[in-house]
């Protein structure tokens, strides 16, 4: 939000009308309201509040301390307020109700209190203190319409207008005096806020939903890989004892792989390449015996043939002695 320009007529000491021009005054960056005590200091910062919500900043002041005890009963008590917003540039005149005399005749009258909501289509480029000219007046002592160039009366209805005034704000009254203005005294009641409330108004301030949000989802996303984990560490917990039985580990291997499985899984790795390199050696010394075995074999059954050859032999020369 961007204050550009505040008009005050018969407010608080300022019995005139007096225009400041805030667009100017942060040109060259930080400015500084400074002056005495009863100067105007906080009527500025109160004339703001009113402008756009209808209340001074304190809560426990009245709108009556508006209207300048140094003005002539003719001169009305107005508050115009020139800001803009992402949702744009408005214009907004108030004037609280307060008691006057009498146009006609003796006694006092209740002066009501009136709203009127602009949007411009862009910012006002100069600022003066010099009031609107009598002929762009309505008869209540209201802005004509046609006094705002480039803008779109919005309403003139209290309700209709603050509740536009807080949303294009995004903050309502107490959330602005808290955080934008925090009137003399009421800063430690914004430190002494419930942490929640402080929380909530923070996030509206700078936006931070978002990041709520985006916490929230990457929350979801951490349990659901939570639970993942879970079931995979279940799984190759089962999966690592039916290797041991397979593989035929022994206690001291067994062990090792349920450790492993429950709380190192990317060492349970290491575990089964050793227990596959030690099975691959066991399988190439039981590949190497049975082929001894064979080769034994097959010397043992020639041996047995040659031995049989020459069984067939003596029998057949004594049987051959016997004949002669």
């Amino acid at each position: 939000m961007r204050l550009h320009s505040l008009t005050l007529q018969a407010v608080g000491p300022f019995a005139g009308r007096h225009t400041v021009d805030f667009a100017a005054l942060s040109a060259g960056g930080l400015f500084l309201l400074e002056g005495p005590t009863g100067a105007g200091k906080s009527t500025v910062i109160d004339a703001v509040v009113f402008a756009l919500y209808g209340k001074v900043a304190s809560a426990s002041a009245s709108e009556d301390r508006l209207r300048s005890a140094f003005a002539p009963d003719d001169t009305e008590t107005v508050v115009e307020l020139v800001f803009e917003t992402g949702s744009g540039v408005y214009r907004v005149r108030r004037t609280p109700a307060y008691e006057r005399a009498k146009k006609r005749g003796t006694g006092r009258a209740r002066q009501q209190a009136t709203v009127q909501l602009w949007r411009l289509t862009s910012a006002p480029e100069a600022v003066s203190d010099a009031g609107p000219d009598d002929a762009l007046l309505t008869p209540d002592g209201r802005i004509a319409e046609a006094a705002v160039p480039g803008g779109e009366l919005l309403s003139t209805r209290l309700d209709e207008a603050g509740a536009e005034l807080t949303r294009v704000v995004g903050l309502d009254r107490a959330q602005f005096v808290q955080t934008m203005v925090l009137p003399q005294g009421e800063f430690a009641a914004f430190l002494r806020a419930d942490p929640e409330q402080r929380r909530g108004l923070l996030q509206r301030i700078f936006g931070t939903e978002v990041y709520e949000r985006v916490q929230q989802r990457l929350d979801e996303l951490r349990r659901e890989a939570q639970r993942a984990v879970t079931d995979s560490r279940a799984v190759l917990q089962q999966t690592a004892a039916r290797f041991a039985g397979a593989s035929g580990a022994d206690d001291e291997t067994a062990a090792a792989l349920r450790e492993v499985s429950a709380d190192d899984p990317a060492a349970i790795t290491t575990v089964v390449e050793d227990r596959l390199a030690a099975l691959r050696a066991r399988t190439e010394e039981a590949r190497a015996v049975a082929t001894r075995a064979v080769e034994h074999a097959q010397a043992a059954a020639a041996a047995a043939e040659a031995a049989e050859a020459r069984q067939r032999l003596v029998q057949r020369r004594a049987a051959l002695l016997a004949e002669q």
